[in-house]
């Protein structure tokens, strides 16, 4: 899992899962009133209002058994898309509806803290240096299906500190962050947000240890662009999304509840809610030393935020979200068997530069 202090990239792969309407221009458009008007303290029946959340195991390890993610979702399978409130009338359609040769930067910044327990003395939470990173995104081509491929490039890197102890961590973290200019992801998304056929271009400059990782953010980039709902919604509808996503070794079933909290001419705002549980207690890393394993003995990740959408670009306006994570790991071999406690709560803004 990636909230490991010493993997920057890792990292920023826990983040980009989580900030939602990354790349898309939503279309809504208004549908005849299909609900029976009803009392304010009356709910109306599930078919017409929406349906049940995905059931998902909530063990308080927050790590879930042998064969218990797959029985929610596969690994490799599409997300989970259940509309659970179709919201206020008007209804409409939500769908993506890029055009072909729109383009918009969008710069993604995170800040980050992390804090260590283990072998009895703890670090306390030490904050990061502000990490940012500057893409140009554009919708390249549309297909006769109605889908569109997206071509993004990151074109810009900064690192900030605050302070001198910072200062430091910026050196070291500068040659890594400054390796990964002019990587290009692309792929095809089409009006639901089902993304396909993602693909890096990783520029030769990227050290061997950070591609391993950066391969990572293919679905990464997947769940940055938001599935929306088959069905028509209005303001205050809500939807749940449940995903699969392998990132920094780890195995992770995330859910993700989406609200409808606004529209105003070419402009939606959406708030999300998270919660991530481990699907394995297992960390798969090429970074691990031969003949060392490791375990999730304990798994928290919960997270919030909200995106503000410009519905005719391909960038948000902008958008934020706060994740906080707990992770207990036991990692063996060598001779040894040591437990840590390892808590980050990361924070991601996206903007317009």
């Amino acid at each position: 899992m990636p909230p490991v202090p010493r993997a920057p990239f890792a990292a920023l792969l826990l983040a980009l899962p989580l900030v939602a309407c990354t790349s898309r221009d939503v279309s809504i458009a208004p549908e005849p009133e299909t609900v029976a008007p009803r009392r304010a303290d009356a709910r109306p029946e599930a078919a017409q209002l929406g349906g049940a959340e995905v059931s998902i195991p909530r063990p308080s390890s927050g790590v879930l058994p042998p064969g218990a993610a797959d029985r929610v979702l596969a690994v490799g399978a599409p997300p989970l898309v259940v509309l659970l409130e179709a919201g206020a009338a008007p209804r409409g359609d939500l769908s993506y509806g890029l055009s072909k040769g729109s383009s918009q930067p969008m710069a993604m910044a995170m800040n980050m803290a992390v804090g260590v327990k283990a072998k009895g003395q703890s670090m306390p939470s030490m904050p990061m240096p502000r990490m940012t990173m500057t893409f140009d995104t554009l919708t390249a081509d549309k297909s006769g299906a109605g889908e569109f491929r997206i071509e993004s490039r990151l074109t810009g890197t900064a690192v900030e500190p605050n302070g001198g102890q910072q200062e430091q961590m910026a050196r070291a973290l500068r040659p890594q962050i400054d390796a990964m200019k002019g990587l290009a992801m692309n792929y095809w998304v089409d009006p639901k947000g089902h993304v396909h056929d993602v693909k890096l271009d990783m520029p030769p400059s990227v050290p061997p240890a950070a591609q391993q990782l950066m391969n990572g953010m293919s679905q990464s980039f997947e769940s940055m662009v938001t599935p929306l709902p088959q069905e028509a919604v209005g303001v205050g509808a809500r939807w749940q999304v449940v995903s699969r996503l392998a990132t920094g070794g780890a195995d992770i079933l995330q859910a993700a509840v989406y609200t409808l909290k606004s529209r105003s001419g070419a402009r939606a705002m959406l708030d999300v809610t998270l919660l991530q549980l481990a699907a394995s207690d297992t960390i798969h890393t090429p970074q691990m030393p031969a003949g060392m394993s490791a375990k999730v003995k304990s798994f928290s990740s919960t997270g919030k935020g909200a995106t503000q959408l410009d519905l005719k670009s391909v960038a948000p306006e902008s958008g934020t979200l706060a994740l906080t994570t707990a992770m207990e790991i036991s990692v063996q071999g060598a001779g040894s068997d040591e437990t840590s406690l390892v808590e980050t709560t990361t924070t991601v803004a996206v903007s317009r530069p």
